[in-house]
């Protein structure tokens, strides 16, 4: 597959001797790593090996309208690998989508990538009140919604401690806690 992918460009270089650098890739190789997704790791092997900078692209991908979500979630989640202030700011773009699910997975992703730069983001998304996804239980069966608010909430957790205390469980009271908590110290949260 991969070397299917690549033999057009071969042909490209060879024949036309034309310039064949990461900026005049096909789309298509990125598109086609993204949507086969052989985990993340593979995935940012893959890219790099195509790409010298695939920063740009991945955020065009993550922020694109005609693109599928789980394509979206594939790019964000490799956005979060590239320590760049590229990415910060593109990641940073992409918390206003009206997909929650994809908000949570930007959120996500800033964490990893710039904890101390996402607290601040983290802080704003604690009045989301959006479902991101479906927790199944397995034991009880029960399925729980997780709101945006809960991952922010969680995401502070594990970037600044909890304010409620060791124990705290977390749910939507986790994230209200976080609010009161900011409120207590002047911190406004919109």
């Amino acid at each position: 597959m991969r070397l299917l992918l690549l033999v057009p460009l071969l042909i490209q270089l060879v024949v036309c001797g034309e310039d064949t650098t990461a900026q005049n890739l096909p789309k298509d190789s990125l598109i086609s790593i993204l949507d086969n997704w052989p985990g993340r790791s593979n995935a940012r092997s893959e890219i790099l090996k195509l790409q010298v900078d695939p920063i740009p692209r991945l955020i065009s991908v993550a922020s694109s309208s005609a693109d599928p979500t789980l394509r979206k979630l594939h790019a964000i989640s490799l956005l979060a690998t590239f320590k760049d202030s590229r990415t910060n700011q593109g990641l940073t773009n992409l918390v206003t989508t009206s997909i929650p699910q994809l908000r949570c997975a930007v959120l996500e992703a800033l964490t990893e990538e710039d904890p101390s730069y996402a607290a601040t983001v983290l802080v704003n998304e604690l009045n989301d009140d959006n479902v991101c996804r479906i927790e199944e239980a397995s034991d009880s069966g029960v399925n729980r919604p997780i709101y945006v608010s809960e991952t922010a909430s969680r995401l502070l957790t594990l970037i600044k401690g909890s304010p409620c205390g060791r124990g705290q469980a977390e749910t939507r009271k986790e994230a209200a806690c976080w609010r009161k908590w900011l409120e207590q110290r002047g911190v406004p949260n919109n």
